[in-house]
């Protein structure tokens, strides 16, 4: 199979769009419906080139004939578009059980430092609602209302208990503060400036949805996200 962006090959008004938010692919639909016949918790898959991988959910179907998977933009900084993917499935057909842990802790850095004075922690509270998974290593793409619908990436340093977890319930999550003197992001130089930046976050454990947050220059507190899960059936 081959792997596409579903911004490039939807347009706005396509219901495949609304996945372009998310952490969503879209499979050939002979593929979704013979999954769905083994999968009895969180369709949750690896996708695989070469040596990079990246976790992800089965969102649904498009009704390409090729053998063609869609994905948000956002993996494409960790995956090629129009190259071959394989897909791991990471669900157990004997079990109801999910494969992977659930997230008790994320730390995640905005990649501008233009962000440092703005409150955007309910923003991306909201935006990770549509999230099932995350991964270490991995950067999202966030809009924010407040600053007129400005994308601001969002690198995800660490996740607890493992790399790989699912967003479920009360999670406790850092803002870490922006990496100084960022001109152009690479993963490469990311790596060893996430290492040295200092962290400047309050950690809250959530139970209610999006409260506001207030952040400051010595401080920042980010308030409650919380991860829906949703099953195959």
């Amino acid at each position: 199979m081959l792997l596409y962006s579903i911004e490039d090959h939807f347009t706005k008004d396509d219901t495949e769009f609304k996945f372009n938010t998310t952490d969503s692919i879209l499979v050939r639909k002979s593929d979704w419906e013979r999954w769905i016949q083994t999968c009895t918790n969180t369709m949750v898959v690896r996708l695989r080139q070469g040596d990079i991988t990246q976790i992800c959910v089965v969102g649904g179907y498009h009704e390409d004939d090729a053998e063609r998977v869609y994905a948000p933009s956002w993996i494409f900084y960790r995956l090629k578009s129009g190259e071959p993917i394989e897909i791991e499935q990471l669900w157990d057909t004997e079990s109801n059980e999910d494969v992977l842990p659930i997230a008790t802790k994320i730390h995640l850095r905005p990649l501008d430092n233009e962000l440092y004075h703005v409150d955007i922690e309910g923003e991306i509270s909201k935006h990770l609602l549509n999230f099932q998974s995350l991964q270490k290593g991995s950067t999202i793409v966030v809009s924010l209302e407040s600053l007129g619908g400005y994308e601001v990436d969002i690198f995800v340093e660490e996740c607890e208990p493992e790399n790989e977890v699912l967003l479920r319930g009360d999670v406790a999550l850092e803002l870490v503060a922006p990496i100084e003197d960022v001109v152009e992001w690479s993963a490469a130089t990311v790596a060893g400036a996430a290492a040295s930046a200092p962290k400047e976050t309050v950690q809250d454990d959530f139970s209610q949805m999006f409260p506001s947050a207030v952040a400051s220059t010595s401080q920042k507190k980010f308030v409650p996200f919380s991860g829906v899960g949703y099953t195959c059936r």
